[in-house]
């Protein structure tokens, strides 16, 4: 979305073609998605690796 409004200002003040290409928006939701992904799973997978008793005694 701030990469379309960038676009847009910068098609209304200056000259220069400024469009957004389909393959980089679909490629930024992909590695977004995977990021998002991965940073959520390994958390998840280390925390249920612990057994609940030892999780409770630390918190």
């Amino acid at each position: 979305a701030i990469g379309a409004l960038a676009a847009a200002a910068i098609a209304a003040t200056t000259p220069l073609p400024a469009t957004v290409q389909s393959w980089s928006v679909i490629i930024g939701v992909v590695i977004t998605g995977m990021v998002g992904l991965f940073f959520g799973w390994y958390p998840a997978r280390r925390a249920s690796m612990l057994d609940p008793i030892e999780a409770l005694r630390r918190e």
